[in-house]
């Protein structure tokens, strides 16, 4: 069972799923090898404790991916501003 990007999941692992307009950020558990859709289970804090909630662990990203590329998005655009603001455009 394997990531949206490749990486292999396991149980235990933190993930973050697009669930239609809003993202869950939790960890991963309750996987079903052999299973296409619906394989696993996404654990995160609510106000009085946790809920559980079923996902396609295709689907999912796990969270040290998506920082990195955050992070690697993030430094194009600071490189990008500090251009434009060091050879600003002559009208």
């Amino acid at each position: 069972m394997h990531y949206k990007n490749g990486r292999e999941a396991k149980d235990g692992d933190h993930i973050i799923e697009k669930h239609y307009n809003q993202v869950l950020a939790g960890v991963l558990h309750s996987t079903i090898t052999g299973s296409e859709s619906c394989n696993g289970q996404i654990s995160f804090p609510i106000p009085g404790g946790f809920l559980s909630w079923p996902v396609t662990v295709g689907e999912c990203f796990h969270a040290e991916d998506a920082f990195a590329c955050i992070e690697a998005e993030w430094e194009i655009s600071q490189t990008a501003m500090k251009k434009a603001n060091a050879d600003p455009a002559i009208p």
